[in-house]
């Protein structure tokens, strides 16, 4: 029986494994408002072309760090911070913010020469075919939350806490 459970486990995993999709990560580092991106995209056959960094009503004092053969685009006031990468990892893109938002937001464009099948199950938009450079291109739309989460001891002691108000109960109750 045991066995048997377990071998309809690992079935399950191995299938649920396999079928994943590919997609690309953005993975973020905070210090104090200067937000270090790291983006890297595992999508076979395809390349990111282009990175918005948001808020969309984007505030940054003015500073910004671009990694090396990363093209630098676009930024304002109202605007996404943009930049043309033309490859599958950029790891250190800095943007110094006036006030650290609550939400970051991103887009991640990538494109290949065939086309991206699931890529609506992945969470992506398709945006086209163009004949120019015969590439297939879509767009992947994303948030980061960077509201500050309690430390683990403030949760410690509201566990603790709570704890001693079900005891109590039980004693009064007694």
């Amino acid at each position: 029986m045991k066995t048997k459970i377990l071998t309809t486990f690992l079935a399950i995993f191995f299938l649920a494994t396999g079928s994943a999709l590919a997609i690309p990560v953005v993975t973020i580092s905070i210090d104090g408002n200067t937000v270090t991106y790291n983006i890297t995209n595992d999508i076979e056959g395809f390349e990111i072309y282009g990175i918005g960094l948001g808020p969309s009503d984007l505030s940054i004092d003015g500073s910004w760090i671009v990694p090396e053969g990363v093209t630098y685009r676009i930024s304002n006031g109202n605007d996404m911070f943009y930049v043309e990468p033309s490859r599958n990892e950029v790891s250190g893109i800095q943007i110094t913010y006036l006030s650290l938002p609550d939400e970051l937001t991103y887009t991640v464009s990538i494109s290949g020469a065939n086309p991206y099948e699931g890529y609506e199950e992945a969470g992506a938009r398709f945006l086209g075919y163009y004949a120019s450079s015969q590439t297939y291109a879509y767009k992947f739309l994303g948030t980061i939350n960077t509201a500050s989460v309690p430390e683990p001891a403030s949760l410690i002691l509201l566990g603790l806490g709570l704890l001693g108000i079900v005891s109590a109960r039980k004693k009064f109750q007694k």
